[in-house]
């Protein structure tokens, strides 16, 4: 289970978690290699969302369906997973779903260079992950080892305890 210290983890869908099995076909897709473990991973250490044009608009039942038809049987408990994870609403440009004062990271096949551009305006073009399982059948477990470098070089929160004296150390 997560918590609101938790970075936040924009996940994208087609060419990220499913991947096309066929090149240039738009809606012959199959469940990427390791996608269920990644979901699973994932969502214990980030709060998830989706970033995807499948639910642009916060449409409930777009990511369901995509791994439905790629061949995902969601009468599987484990798949509760995308229970977890919230959508994220945006209209012309992904990045309307981002604070980007905020804890976060971003997986990605296919970021647009107005996408990059914002990110770089905003000094955090280190949090996109670029990765494509079109093209690497292994890009979520690159994805999964690059998230887990990045949290564990994460500077610890300080926190103070109320009952203490200003000074005291404890």
């Amino acid at each position: 289970m997560t918590t609101n210290s938790d970075p936040i983890l924009y996940l994208d869908l087609d060419g990220v978690l499913l991947r096309r099995r066929h090149a240039g076909i738009f809606d012959a897709f199959e469940i990427a290699p390791g996608c269920l473990d990644f979901l699973e991973w994932a969502t214990v250490r980030f709060r998830c969302r989706w970033l995807s044009s499948r639910c642009r608009q916060g449409w409930p039942d777009g990511v369901r369906r995509a791994f439905r038809h790629a061949g995902s049987r969601l009468d599987d408990p484990r798949w509760r997973v995308l229970d977890l994870i919230e959508r994220a609403a945006w209209r012309v440009s992904k990045t309307e779903a981002i604070d980007p004062a905020s804890d976060f990271w971003w997986l990605d096949d296919d970021p647009t260079e107005i996408d990059r551009c914002w990110l770089l305006t905003h000094h955090r073009g280190d949090r996109l992950i670029q990765v494509s399982s079109d093209r690497d059948p292994h890009a979520l477990a690159v994805a999964r080892a690059r998230l887990e470098q990045a949290i564990s070089v994460r500077e610890p929160v300080l926190t103070y305890s109320l009952n203490r004296p200003p000074g005291d150390a404890g």
